[in-house]
């Protein structure tokens, strides 16, 4: 009886050895692989702007922000009457 527990132990210790090993060997790969592929794009996006003849400024491509607003006037009598509205210019 003793001895088959022992068994027993020293297979879950080398189950759990051979799963560890799986899981780090596969997260390192993984880490790897997108480290270059992070990397590789890094560089192909400051190659492309790189390429580009005119550098145009940030601010000069952005539109403004439109952004509503209104106001209303509230009689003495509860009635709601628009005051005035419209859109507000805001840089980007």
């Amino acid at each position: 009886m003793k001895e088959i527990s022992r068994l027993r132990m020293k297979f879950i210790c080398y189950n759990m050895l051979i799963v560890t090993a799986v899981i780090g060997i596969t997260f390192c790969a993984v880490a790897f692989v997108m480290e270059k592929r992070v990397s590789a794009q890094g560089r192909l996006a400051l190659a492309k702007v790189v390429s580009q003849e005119e550098h145009p400024l940030i601010f000069t491509t952005r539109s403004p922000a439109q952004t509503p607003y209104f106001s209303v006037m509230v009689g003495e009598d509860g009635m709601v009457t628009p005051w005035e509205g419209g859109y507000e210019a805001f840089p980007g």
